[in-house]
């Protein structure tokens, strides 16, 4: 997941500064005065010269160098949003997969499940759903040693995870619970 975590602008209020005209100068608009009252409780509507406030400003990005010298900083990666973009599309790809399973195309299923776990970066409801359809998948193909160590790493994500009873294959449910017991 990426967070984003506001700038805490520090700004010293001049002659006639007011909520109203910092909201609309920062933000573009005089109705997100709220915002900087949650970041300045003691704020009145006018502010006195010389008043220090914090304004938050969530719409900072790095550019390629600031990148560079933040990770060069403290060794961490600001790869947040790449991450976040590349989930995106693993969801895009989910109804497909699923699509695959249902019609019986298994190994085309099987292929697309690899692919999005190779890629890595997963959401924890995405890990469940790709191995979900990943064992059902190789449940069909008569690889039930591979399914249920699929299922094994869906129980892992949710321990509390759950069949359909009605819809899903008596073959399916087996595997699925031989995994079940050995988690």
């Amino acid at each position: 997941a990426e967070l984003i975590v506001p700038y805490p602008l520090r700004y010293v209020a001049l002659q006639g500064d007011s909520l109203r005209k910092l909201a609309k100068t920062y933000y573009g608009s005089s109705s997100a005065m709220n915002t900087i009252r949650r970041f300045n409780p003691s704020a009145k509507a006018r502010i006195m010269r010389g008043t220090i406030l914090l304004v938050p400003l969530s719409n900072l990005v790095f550019t390629e160098q600031g990148k560079k010298l933040a990770q060069a900083g403290d060794g961490m990666s600001t790869d947040g949003g790449d991450i976040r973009n590349k989930q995106t599309a693993i969801d895009a790809h989910l109804p497909e997969l699923r699509e695959h399973v249902r019609r019986g195309r298994y190994a085309d299923a099987v292929a697309m499940a690899n692919l999005l776990i190779g890629g890595g970066d997963l959401t924890g409801s995405q890990i469940v759903t790709v191995h979900r359809e990943l064992g059902t998948a190789l449940v069909a193909l008569g690889r039930d040693d591979l399914a249920e160590q699929a299922f094994r790493v869906l129980l892992a994500q949710q321990r509390d995870a759950e069949l359909d009873t009605v819809r899903t294959s008596p073959k399916v449910l087996r595997v699925f619970d031989l995994a079940r017991k050995s988690v």
